[in-house]
């Protein structure tokens, strides 16, 4: 579109074998699709795990809509789709922890001189203005879940624990647990083949008055020391305000070099992969 001036992007493997993170870059649509595998260890026939099928899955949903279809329909779109999938390999979609998923999903589309938005999980949009001042457009609906998992972490540090396979081992029990809060009252929402209740759904529709748009996966949120608030969401806006999409790669992925166990700044992994995307007008 012709309003648009640049766009930046990154999209950035972390550690785990395969990059689960889907980025899309249209003409007037955009957006980032979070995968989480599976924690039973599912691959199929290409090797590909669950969450890498399920943000392909997703992404296809929005870059094949037609501008008759609403960003909402196109997250249930998505799940009707993975859904069917189950169908064909045999998965029970009551065993939450087999069940492929998109934890974070975040997507602009422009409409001239206005634009929609939808968010699910614990993707993030920002809107940024030309005189600094910066709006988060959404909210971190995995933070309550993630909060309890980050605690036992950290009760697993002060217990001796020091690597990050022993951690991941200790909150297991808890991770697992948590996926049952998909697409229930008080949960998170979730493109996992079940239905997602409308108020999991963040979806917005405002004038185009802003110079920024910026999409981001949770692998480029800020983490923290404190398991409660593990991810400091202003920060990461004020660093994407100042230092643009690449310098907030950089300084996640130089954080997470400076404590590889993650026994300081509190998150799940070293380095989750990291996918961003920016818009300036």
């Amino acid at each position: 579109m012709e309003i648009i001036k640049r766009i930046e992007h990154v999209h950035s493997q972390g550690i785990g074998r395969v990059n689960e993170d889907e980025i899309l870059i249209g003409d007037s649509l955009f957006g980032v699709f979070d995968g989480a595998t599976s924690l039973v260890g599912f691959q199929d026939e290409l090797g590909r795990t669950g969450g890498q099928i399920a943000s392909e899955i997703a992404k296809k949903a929005f870059e094949n809509s037609t501008p008759t279809e609403t960003l909402k329909d196109l997250i249930q779109k998505a799940g009707q789709t993975i859904r069917q999938q189950y169908q064909t390999r045999g998965i029970d979609i009551k065993r939450a922890e087999a069940l492929w998923s998109v934890n974070g999903v975040a997507v602009v589309r422009l409409l001239g001189d206005s634009f929609e938005y939808v968010q699910i999980g614990d993707a993030m949009i920002f809107a940024f203005h030309t005189n600094g001042r910066y709006e988060i457009l959404t909210r971190d609906q995995l933070h309550s879940s993630d909060s309890l998992v980050f605690a036992k972490w950290k009760e697993g540090i002060e217990k001796g624990l020091r690597t990050q396979r022993d951690l991941q081992n200790y909150v297991l029990p808890i991770a697992r647990q948590n996926r049952y809060n998909a697409n229930v009252r008080n949960g998170y929402g979730s493109i996992n083949g079940q239905d997602i209740p409308d108020e999991l759904i963040c979806y917005g529709k405002r004038p185009l008055d802003v110079a920024t748009i910026a999409l981001v996966t949770d692998g480029l949120g800020v983490s923290t020391e404190n398991p409660l608030e593990y991810v400091d969401w202003n920060k990461t806006a004020r660093i994407l305000r100042d230092r643009e999409i690449n310098g907030l790669l950089q300084y996640v992925r130089k954080r997470e070099e400076s404590d590889p166990e993650c026994l300081k700044y509190i998150r799940f992994k070293k380095s989750d992969d990291a996918t961003g995307v920016m818009v300036r007008f």
